[in-house]
C-alpha cells in the first residue's frame, strides 16, 4: 500500500514527459472537443464514465447534426420533385420542361449537398491521417520504453504506411471516383438518354470493393507485425528478467520486481493514449458521419414520399444521388476504420511483454 502513492508519481511523471501536443493539435483540428492530456489521466485514475452531462451534450449533437439535417435536406428534395408530378397533368411540351427544370433543382441541390460533404470528407480523412502519425510516435515509444522495442520498429513504418494509405487512397483516389460517379448521376438526371449505368455501377463497385480490400490488406499487415514483433519482445524481456534474478546476488528478485512493476506503468500509460486517440477518432467521425447518413435518410424519405406521384426518372436520379452519398459514408467509414486499427495495434505492441 505504501509503494501506490510513489507508483502513482512515477506515472504522472511519464505522463509530464509525454510530447502529447501534436495529438491534441490534431484533435483540436478534428473538432473532437478531446483534452487528451486530461482524459489520459482520467482513463488511468478510472475517473471516465458516461454521466448526465454526456450524455446531455451526446443528445444535443444528435438532435442538431442528425434531426435538422433530415428536415432540410428532405424539404429541399420534396418541393422539385412534388412540382414534377404537378407537371405531370400538364400536356406533354409542358411536361418536358417541367421535368427538365424539375430535375435541374434535384441536380443543383445534391451538387450542394455533395461539395459541402466531400469538403468535409477530405478534412476528416486528412485530420484522422495527421492524427495518427501524430500518436503512434508515442505509442511505440511507450512500447519500446516498456520493452516492446521490437513492436515498435516494426510498427512506425506500417504508421508511414497508413497515413500514406489513407491520404491517397481514400482523399485522392476515393473521393475522385466519388466525384466521378457524381458527375455520372447528375448526367443521367439532366439528360435521361444519357447511358452511364454502366460506368456509374462501374464506379461504385470500385469503390466499395477497394476500400475493403484495403482494410482487409492493412489489417492483415498490422496483424503479421504484430505476432512477430511480440514474440521477440516477450522473449527478450523474459530473458532480461531471468538474468537479473539469478545472476545479480541478494538484491536479483527485488530488481524483477521493479522491472514488472516499471513495464506495467508503461503499460498502463500506453493503454490511456491509445484509448484516448481512439475517443479522438470516434469524436471527431460521430458529427460528418452523422450528417451524411441524416442526408442519406433524408433524400431516401423525400423519395418514398414521392413516389407514388412523382415521375420515375427524377426518382431514379434520385437514387443515384442517395448511392453517392452511400459511397463517401463508406469513405469515412473506412478511414476512421482504418485509424482505430492501427491504434489498436498500437496499443496491442508489446501487450504479451509483462505476460
Amino acid at each position: 500500500m505504501l509503494a501506490l502513492p510513489g507508483r502513482a508519481e512515477e506515472i504522472g511523471a511519464i505522463v509530464d514527459g509525454l510530447d502529447l501536443e501534436s495529438m491534441q493539435q490534431s484533435a483540436d483540428e478534428l473538432d473532437s472537443g478531446v483534452s487528451v492530456k486530461e482524459t489520459v489521466l482520467a482513463i488511468i485514475s478510472g475517473e471516465t464514465r458516461l454521466d448526465a452531462d454526456f450524455l446531455k451534450d451526446t443528445w444535443e449533437m444528435v438532435n442538431g447534426k442528425v434531426f435538422g439535417r433530415v428536415r432540410q435536406v428532405a424539404a429541399a428534395f420534396l418541393m422539385p420533385l412534388m412540382a414534377a408530378a404537378v407537371f405531370r397533368r400538364l400536356s406533354t411540351r409542358d411536361r418536358d420542361m417541367g421535368n427538365m427544370v424539375c430535375a435541374c433543382a434535384c441536380t443543383g441541390i445534391f451538387i450542394k449537398i455533395m461539395t459541402d460533404s466531400t469538403s468535409a470528407a477530405r478534412q476528416l480523412i486528412t485530420g484522422i491521417a495527421e492524427l495518427t502519425e501524430a500518436a503512434v510516435p508515442v505509442l511505440t515509444g511507450l512500447s519500446a520504453l516498456g520493452g516492446g522495442t521490437a513492436s515498435a520498429a516494426l510498427l512506425t513504418p506500417a504508421a508511414t504506411l497508413a497515413g500514406e494509405m489513407i491520404v491517397r487512397a481514400l482523399s485522392e483516389w476515393g473521393l475522385t471516383l466519388c466525384g466521378a460517379a457524381a458527375i455520372c448521376a447528375c448526367a443521367t438526371a439532366i439528360g435521361p438518354g444519357f447511358r452511364l449505368d454502366g460506368l456509374f455501377s462501374l464506379l461504385r463497385r470500385t469503390v466499395q470493393v477497394g476500400a475493403g480490400l484495403m482494410l482487409a490488406l492493412f489489417a492483415g499487415i498490422l496483424k503479421v507485425q504484430g505476432m512477430l514483433g511480440a514474440s521477440f519482445d516477450s522473449a527478450a524481456v523474459k530473458t532480461a528478467r531471468f538474468a537479473v534474478d539469478k545472476l545479480v546476488p541478494a538484491v536479483g528478485g527485488g530488481i524483477a520486481d521493479a522491472m514488472d512493476a516499471a513495464i506495467s506503468s508503461v503499460l498502463l500509460i500506453q493503454n490511456a493514449v491509445g484509448v484516448t486517440g481512439m475517443l479522438v477518432i470516434v469524436a471527431a467521425c460521430a458529427a460528418p458521419i452523422l450528417q451524411l447518413g441524416a442526408t442519406l435518410f433524408a433524400m431516401r424519405l423525400a423519395r418514398a414520399v414521392a413516389q407514388p406521384v412523382a415521375d420515375n426518372a427524377l426518382l431514379d436520379a434520385v437514387e443515384r444521388f442517395c448511392d453517392v452519398i452511400r459511397l463517401l459514408i463508406v469513405l469515412c467509414m473506412a478511414a476512421m476504420t482504418l485509424g482505430l486499427i492501427l491504434a489498436g495495434a498500437a496499443i496491442g505492441a508489446g501487450r504479451s511483454i509483462a505476460g
